[in-house]
């Protein structure tokens, strides 16, 4: 390993005293030779939201419904109720979508 790396030349480096600064009226005076301009603002793509999302355990959150057995929480993909009442009219003929 290269004895730049080393704990003396680190020690050595940081061991003279750094004068402190107490604001920025004391920070030197640079000339770019340009005028430095901050950012333009652009508008983002696409229609900008009008209302935010709300948090879960918000007020005036709706909660979701299940079609089949209407019970709150879930849909009717995932109904355990509406499954088991199915299972029982196995031999009914399948409904047309």
């Amino acid at each position: 390993m290269h004895e730049y790396y080393s704990v003396q030349r680190f020690r050595e480096a940081y061991a003279g005293m750094v004068p402190r600064m107490r604001d920025w009226t004391q920070w030197p005076m640079v000339e770019l030779g340009y005028k430095l301009f901050p950012p333009r603002q652009k508008r983002g793509a696409g229609r900008p939201k009008v209302t935010r999302i709300r948090g879960f355990l918000e007020p005036g959150r709706k909660t979701v419904r299940c079609k089949r057995c209407h019970g709150p929480g879930h849909f009717a993909k995932t109904c355990k109720l509406a499954e088991a009442s199915d299972e029982d009219s196995s031999d009914a003929t399948p409904k047309k979508r």
